[in-house]
Protein backbone atom coordinates (compact mmCIF):
# COMPACT_ATOMS: atom_id res chain seq x y z
CA UNK A 1 0.00 0.00 0.00
CA UNK A 2 2.79 2.62 0.73
CA UNK A 3 4.53 1.58 -2.30
CA UNK A 4 1.41 2.13 -4.20
CA UNK A 5 0.59 5.08 -2.42
CA UNK A 6 3.70 7.42 -1.02
CA UNK A 7 1.72 10.52 0.24
CA UNK A 8 0.33 7.85 2.73
CA UNK A 9 3.23 6.92 4.00
CA UNK A 10 4.47 10.83 4.45
CA UNK A 11 0.96 11.62 6.43
CA UNK A 12 1.43 8.35 8.53
CA UNK A 13 4.91 9.96 9.27
CA UNK A 14 3.33 13.16 10.18
CA UNK A 15 0.58 11.47 12.14
CA UNK A 16 3.38 9.55 14.42
CA UNK A 17 5.31 12.29 14.45
CA UNK A 18 3.24 15.08 15.42
CA UNK A 19 -0.23 13.56 16.55
CA UNK A 20 0.04 10.77 19.26
CA UNK A 21 -3.95 11.08 19.57
CA UNK A 22 -4.44 10.46 15.89
CA UNK A 23 -1.64 8.36 15.55
CA UNK A 24 -3.03 5.75 18.82
CA UNK A 25 -6.28 6.01 17.26
CA UNK A 26 -4.82 4.97 14.02
CA UNK A 27 -2.61 1.82 15.58
CA UNK A 28 -5.82 0.82 16.71
CA UNK A 29 -7.78 1.01 13.82
CA UNK A 30 -5.07 0.13 10.83
CA UNK A 31 -8.49 0.02 8.56
CA UNK A 32 -8.49 3.64 8.47
CA UNK A 33 -5.36 4.08 6.14
CA UNK A 34 -7.96 2.89 3.31
CA UNK A 35 -10.37 5.61 4.23
CA UNK A 36 -7.20 7.61 3.75
CA UNK A 37 -6.92 6.77 0.33
CA UNK A 38 -10.65 7.82 -0.50
CA UNK A 39 -11.37 10.99 -2.50
CA UNK A 40 -13.55 12.61 -0.33
CA UNK A 41 -11.02 12.14 2.69
CA UNK A 42 -9.85 15.50 2.36
CA UNK A 43 -12.59 17.31 1.97
CA UNK A 44 -14.36 19.04 4.72
CA UNK A 45 -17.40 17.13 6.09
CA UNK A 46 -20.85 18.28 5.31
CA UNK A 47 -23.38 20.08 7.47
CA UNK A 48 -25.67 17.86 9.54
CA UNK A 49 -28.07 17.24 6.85
CA UNK A 50 -25.73 15.55 4.51
CA UNK A 51 -23.86 13.78 8.04
CA UNK A 52 -27.35 12.17 8.99
CA UNK A 53 -27.93 10.87 5.34
CA UNK A 54 -24.58 9.15 5.82
CA UNK A 55 -25.33 7.62 9.49
CA UNK A 56 -28.15 6.54 8.25
CA UNK A 57 -26.01 4.23 5.36
CA UNK A 58 -24.09 2.71 7.87
CA UNK A 59 -26.94 1.98 9.76
CA UNK A 60 -29.41 0.76 7.48
CA UNK A 61 -26.75 -2.20 6.73
CA UNK A 62 -27.31 -3.74 10.18
CA UNK A 63 -28.83 -6.73 11.48
CA UNK A 64 -28.80 -6.46 15.47
CA UNK A 65 -28.45 -3.78 18.12
CA UNK A 66 -25.14 -3.93 19.38
CA UNK A 67 -24.17 -3.98 15.14
CA UNK A 68 -25.84 -0.69 14.70
CA UNK A 69 -24.05 1.03 18.24
CA UNK A 70 -20.89 -0.71 16.26
CA UNK A 71 -21.73 0.71 12.94
CA UNK A 72 -22.34 4.56 14.72
CA UNK A 73 -18.82 4.02 16.89
CA UNK A 74 -16.91 3.38 13.28
CA UNK A 75 -18.51 6.27 11.62
CA UNK A 76 -18.38 9.03 14.20
CA UNK A 77 -14.11 7.41 14.96
CA UNK A 78 -13.81 7.49 11.17
CA UNK A 79 -15.37 11.41 10.83
CA UNK A 80 -13.47 12.10 13.80
CA UNK A 81 -9.87 11.26 12.91
CA UNK A 82 -10.78 12.86 9.24
CA UNK A 83 -11.16 16.61 11.11
CA UNK A 84 -8.34 15.10 13.22
CA UNK A 85 -5.98 14.65 10.00
CA UNK A 86 -7.43 17.79 8.39
CA UNK A 87 -6.96 20.11 11.01
CA UNK A 88 -2.81 18.71 11.34
CA UNK A 89 -2.69 19.15 7.62
CA UNK A 90 -4.10 23.12 8.05
CA UNK A 91 -6.99 22.11 6.02
CA UNK A 92 -9.55 23.42 8.79
CA UNK A 93 -8.77 25.53 11.66
CA UNK A 94 -9.28 24.61 15.23
CA UNK A 95 -12.28 26.37 15.17
CA UNK A 96 -13.69 24.96 12.55
CA UNK A 97 -12.55 21.86 13.83
CA UNK A 98 -14.57 22.27 16.65
CA UNK A 99 -17.96 22.62 14.62
CA UNK A 100 -17.32 19.63 12.86
CA UNK A 101 -16.67 17.28 16.34
CA UNK A 102 -19.64 19.12 17.21
CA UNK A 103 -22.07 18.46 14.43
CA UNK A 104 -20.40 14.76 14.23
CA UNK A 105 -21.39 14.32 17.75
CA UNK A 106 -25.07 15.55 17.82
CA UNK A 107 -25.50 13.66 14.61
CA UNK A 108 -25.14 10.56 16.19
CA UNK A 109 -27.49 12.02 19.31
CA UNK A 110 -29.98 12.82 17.02
CA UNK A 111 -30.32 9.29 14.80
CA UNK A 112 -29.17 7.06 17.64
CA UNK A 113 -31.94 8.00 20.34
CA UNK A 114 -34.53 6.47 18.91
CA UNK A 115 -32.43 3.54 17.84
CA UNK A 116 -31.92 3.32 21.71
CA UNK A 117 -35.19 4.15 22.78
CA UNK A 118 -36.84 1.29 19.96
CA UNK A 119 -34.16 -1.29 21.82
CA UNK A 120 -35.50 0.26 25.34
CA UNK A 121 -38.86 0.23 24.61
CA UNK A 122 -39.33 -3.43 23.06
CA UNK A 123 -37.49 -4.59 26.65
CA UNK A 124 -39.31 -2.06 29.00
CA UNK A 125 -42.39 -0.58 27.38
CA UNK A 126 -43.25 2.86 27.95
CA UNK A 127 -44.50 5.03 30.18
CA UNK A 128 -48.08 6.58 28.96
CA UNK A 129 -48.05 10.19 28.27
CA UNK A 130 -44.57 10.74 29.13
CA UNK A 131 -42.07 12.83 27.11
CA UNK A 132 -38.38 13.47 27.04
CA UNK A 133 -35.84 15.62 25.33
CA UNK A 134 -31.52 16.00 25.87
CA UNK A 135 -29.77 18.63 26.57
CA UNK A 136 -25.88 19.17 25.43
CA UNK A 137 -24.72 21.05 27.70
CA UNK A 138 -20.53 22.20 27.97
CA UNK A 139 -18.47 22.00 24.80
CA UNK A 140 -21.28 20.21 23.27
CA UNK A 141 -23.61 22.78 23.83
CA UNK A 142 -21.49 25.32 22.70
CA UNK A 143 -20.01 23.88 19.90
CA UNK A 144 -16.60 23.36 20.96
CA UNK A 145 -15.88 20.22 21.34
CA UNK A 146 -12.64 18.95 20.96
CA UNK A 147 -11.23 15.42 19.84
CA UNK A 148 -11.03 14.38 23.84
CA UNK A 149 -13.95 16.13 25.14
CA UNK A 150 -16.59 14.14 26.77
CA UNK A 151 -20.29 14.71 26.47
CA UNK A 152 -22.38 16.62 28.87
CA UNK A 153 -26.04 15.09 28.32
CA UNK A 154 -28.42 15.47 30.46
CA UNK A 155 -32.23 13.75 30.19
CA UNK A 156 -35.44 15.78 31.23
CA UNK A 157 -38.37 14.01 31.24
CA UNK A 158 -41.95 14.97 32.20
CA UNK A 159 -43.80 11.98 33.44
CA UNK A 160 -46.24 11.28 36.23
CA UNK A 161 -44.10 10.18 39.61
CA UNK A 162 -46.74 7.10 40.05
CA UNK A 163 -46.65 5.63 35.86
CA UNK A 164 -44.86 2.68 35.43
CA UNK A 165 -44.12 1.35 32.20
CA UNK A 166 -46.37 -0.96 30.18
CA UNK A 167 -45.75 -3.25 27.07
CA UNK A 168 -42.40 -4.85 27.36
CA UNK A 169 -41.09 -8.26 29.41
CA UNK A 170 -40.02 -5.98 32.38
CA UNK A 171 -42.32 -2.86 34.00
CA UNK A 172 -40.51 0.17 35.61
CA UNK A 173 -41.71 3.10 37.15
CA UNK A 174 -41.43 5.97 35.52
CA UNK A 175 -38.49 7.77 37.95
CA UNK A 176 -36.41 4.60 37.35
CA UNK A 177 -37.40 3.98 33.84
CA UNK A 178 -35.60 7.68 32.78
CA UNK A 179 -32.74 6.90 35.05
CA UNK A 180 -32.48 3.24 33.10
CA UNK A 181 -32.85 5.27 29.23
CA UNK A 182 -30.48 7.39 30.23
CA UNK A 183 -27.79 5.29 31.07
Amino acid sequence: VFHANPSLLDLVAEIMGDAPRLAEHLSHSPALLDYVLAPEFYVPIGDLKSLQADLNRALKATESFEALLDACRRWANELRFRVGVQTLRRMIDPLRAAEHFTAIAETAIREMVPCVYDEFVAQFGSVSNANFVILGYGKLGSFELTPVSDLDLVLVYEASMDAISKGGPKALPAPAYFIRLTQ
